[in-house]
């Protein structure tokens, strides 16, 4: 297992505390994967449930952050934009045959994107969420 959840990647707001869990998931999944050989069958799927994640997630934490007037929303945002591109050229990547190097590349992003995302960005937000009553 590469990333464990610990109440340092709390944001406060359940919905996101949860969907982050899986994100960490995603990423000890590949990361099982790489260490046992089998990344390449691996990969297509987690970056599958990557895209979805980024889709989903993001998509609910901006209109939460529309609704709520978040002031720090279109710096937040632009970093959600930098993930989807960034995933998908990740896949046009995959679909072109690499392999096992690409694997730990994105591993290593995720992994990097998550605990940055998270401690850094998303943190800010949990004040306003709970004065917004979103918990």
């Amino acid at each position: 297992m590469l990333l464990v959840w610990t109440e340092n990647l709390t944001v406060g707001v359940e919905e996101f505390d949860q969907e982050h869990k899986k994100l960490i998931a995603m990423v000890n999944e590949l990361h099982g994967a790489i260490e046992a050989g089998n990344s390449k069958e691996t990969l297509g799927i987690v970056l599958d449930q990557l895209e979805d994640y980024a889709r989903h997630h993001c998509l609910r934490e901006e209109l939460l952050f529309i609704k709520t007037g978040y002031p720090d929303a279109p710096a937040h945002m632009k970093e959600h934009d930098e993930l989807r591109q960034m995933l998908a050229g990740m896949r046009e990547r995959h679909e072109s045959g690499l392999g096992a190097r690409l694997s730990v590349e994105v591993m290593d992003f995720i992994y990097g994107w998550l605990t940055n995302h998270i401690c850094c960005t998303d943190r800010k937000y949990t004040e306003h969420m709970h004065a917004n009553g979103i918990f």
